[in-house]
């Protein structure tokens, strides 16, 4: 992997965290690494190629007030609906419980490196991404 000025403990964080998908049906969590079925299903039935776990809470891992917290989402939401691209609500949450969980959305059919283009334009440290395979990857920023 290379160097990054995120520091380890943040990576190891990110890496460790939970990110629950909240479908209508069947909620599930992804988690870095680990193959997830569910998301393949879900990539496969709406014809997508890969996904993105995006939010744009707490830019630079800056705690924000709940406010600025959901301006920053409603703004992400309306950029990817702008683009017909299917997002659906969950939670990137931290597991050790230092970090309030913060509202995302699992984006279909968003290719990686447009969802780079909208983690960098939400000042974001990092963010999840998974090809049609199913398993998600820790995509860093900086």
């Amino acid at each position: 992997m290379p160097s990054s000025v995120i520091s380890p403990d943040l990576v190891a964080a990110y890496r460790e965290a939970d990110y629950l998908v909240e479908t209508v049906d069947a909620p599930f969590t992804l988690k870095i690494g680990r193959s997830s079925p569910e998301l393949r299903t879900l990539l496969k039935t709406h014809h997508a190629d890969g996904a993105a776990f995006l939010t744009a809470c707490n830019p630079g891992s800056v705690r924000c007030s709940g406010a600025e917290n959901d301006r920053a989402q409603k703004a992400l939401l309306d950029d990817l609906h702008s683009q017909d691209l299917l997002a659906i609500g969950g939670v990137g949450r931290d597991m050790s419980k230092n970090w309030p969980g913060e509202p995302s959305f699992l984006v279909l059919g968003l290719d990686l490196e447009r969802a780079r283009e909208l983690a960098e334009k939400y000042r974001q440290n990092a963010f999840v991404w998974a090809d049609g395979g199913g398993i998600p990857e820790l995509m860093l920023m900086r």
